[in-house]
């Protein structure tokens, strides 16, 4: 940086110098016009590589047709300075050389040697003084000028010094002590200082608002980042008590579709004892339509035994009408009557018990059936069960998988406010940076002394004084003294 800030000052320095010289040769060349010598007798103006920066004949002016044209010329140039007799297009010319170093000019004047010779008394003498006093006057207007223009140049180099090292008074101006070129560069020189005045000016101000401003990024981030890490506390704190729901949904979820397949494997139990049970009916009717037939054959075997009964009365009657050859007859009469009074009797048991199984039968088809619509009446509210617990299995799943879907958001939100907690750290520590940067910015242009703002950072305070401020302590835009200036000639 203050290599470049004096590259640019030795730019202005030779832009000025450039100026003035600019000024000074135009001048003379004005001044070179005016002059006559004798009655033909001119003033000429050459650089030192024989470029013709002024002479009577145009055609020779901005060229060097004159110095490669005439082999004298060429001599003369190349001697630069003294008193020489030479040959000009014919005429014999005598011509006085002086070389200014400053410069880098020969001016020469020549005028013919028959104008010389009418009078070369006088004249020479005329001429001895003439030369000296040009000579003198010359050699003074050039030391004047160029101790002027060395002047200005060494000032305005030490206030662009002051200005590169960051010490400057941009405060203080040049005096405009003269209306020519060397006025219009301190008038220009000032109105630079006074734009850098304005530059460091506002620099100090936004140095002073950048400082303000990250303050309070900092306290706001300070603030954000502590309500971020609540929020990440109870974030994850959220996080904990979806994972333990999560679990409890889950459970619920699992005993749910465990009660759904038991009471399905109930329904099927009971669907099978229904079965059972209506086979047991069916079994019952089978064994009550038995019991009637067996009753059917009971009484069938009663009139049997009664028609033997009856027979063997029969039979007793005619074995008594036999007399003694019916005795053996009456014999087994009586036995088949016994025999069928047995079996009547028999028959009568076995009635009385097949009317009392079928009784019981009947009796065991009406429970059968009563069981068998309670088989039902619980298939139904078991099948009832089964279709609830399938609900709340289902219900069970969508919770899970919609707890699922909140604890990945709410991971979601998590990371995402890690992040914004590393970001307001980073902001933080961002604005941290940007504050003391603000503060080295404001101290390095704080060296400089403005007439319109003083900034300097004590601590964390940012102090700043008005132009009203500096008018109460006496302080104002001071040009330099007179001393410090330059002399009007």
């Amino acid at each position: 940086m203050a290599e470049a800030r004096h590259a640019a000052i030795s730019g202005t320095l030779d832009i000025i110098r450039d100026q003035m010289e600019r000024s000074l040769k135009a001048d003379l060349i004005k001044e070179a016009q005016k002059e006559k010598y004798y009655n033909t007798g001119y003033m000429i103006i050459l650089s030192s590589d024989g470029t013709c920066l002024y002479h009577p004949r145009s055609e020779f002016m901005g060229n060097k047709n004159l110095y490669n044209a005439h082999e004298s010329v060429r001599n003369l140039v190349n001697r630069k300075r003294g008193l020489f007799k030479y040959k000009f297009e014919g005429d014999l010319k005598w011509g006085y050389l002086v070389y200014n170093k400053d410069l880098d000019w020969i001016m020469w004047a020549s005028a013919n040697e028959d104008e010389i010779l009418s009078k070369i008394t006088s004249v020479r003498m005329h001429m001895y003084v003439f030369l000296v006093i040009i000579s003198i006057l010359i050699g003074i207007a050039g030391m004047l000028v160029a101790h002027r223009i060395a002047r200005v140049a060494n000032e305005i180099s030490e206030r662009m010094k002051d200005i590169a090292q960051g010490d400057a008074d941009l405060s203080a101006r040049l005096p405009i002590l003269s209306k020519d070129e060397v006025g219009d560069i301190a008038y220009w020189f000032n109105e630079f200082v006074g734009k850098i005045e304005e530059v460091i000016m506002s620099v100090k101000l936004a140095a002073m608002q950048v400082d303000a401003a990250t303050q309070e990024v900092a306290s706001g981030s300070q603030g954000l980042s502590q309500a971020t890490q609540e929020q990440a506390s109870a974030i994850e704190e959220v996080a904990a008590t979806i994972e333990q729901m999560t679990s409890s949904i889950k459970q619920n979820a699992s005993n749910a579709a465990q009660g759904r397949e038991k009471a399905q494997s109930m329904v099927q139990m009971a669907s099978q004892s229904g079965e059972a049970a209506q086979e047991l009916v069916r079994g019952m009717g089978e064994i009550s339509d038995a019991s009637r037939k067996i009753g059917d054959i009971i009484v069938t075997v009663n009139e049997v035994a009664f028609q033997t009964n009856l027979l063997a009365l029969n039979a007793a009657v005619e074995a008594a009408r036999a007399g003694e050859h019916g005795k053996g007859f009456a014999v087994v009469a009586e036995e088949v009557r016994a025999l069928a009074q047995r079996s009547a009797e028999a028959a009568k048991q076995i009635k009385s018990l097949i009317e009392d199984t079928v009784n019981k039968v009947n009796t065991g088809d009406e429970m059968v059936k009563r069981s068998g619509e309670s088989l039902e009446q619980i298939i139904s509210h078991i099948q009832d069960l089964s279709l609830t617990m399938e609900e709340i299995a289902a219900a069970s799943s969508e919770q899970a998988s919609g707890v699922d879907e909140l604890n990945r958001a709410v991971s979601q939100i998590d990371s995402t406010t890690q992040q914004n907690s590393a970001t307001v750290e980073e902001l933080a520590s961002t604005s941290d940076s940007l504050s003391n940067e603000a503060k080295d910015l404001a101290n390095a242009v704080g060296r400089f002394k403005v007439s319109g703002i003083d900034v300097s950072f004590q601590g964390e305070n940012v102090k700043a004084a008005s132009p009203e401020a500096n008018r109460k302590t006496g302080r104002a835009t001071a040009p330099l003294s007179s001393g410090d200036g330059f002399e009007e000639f």
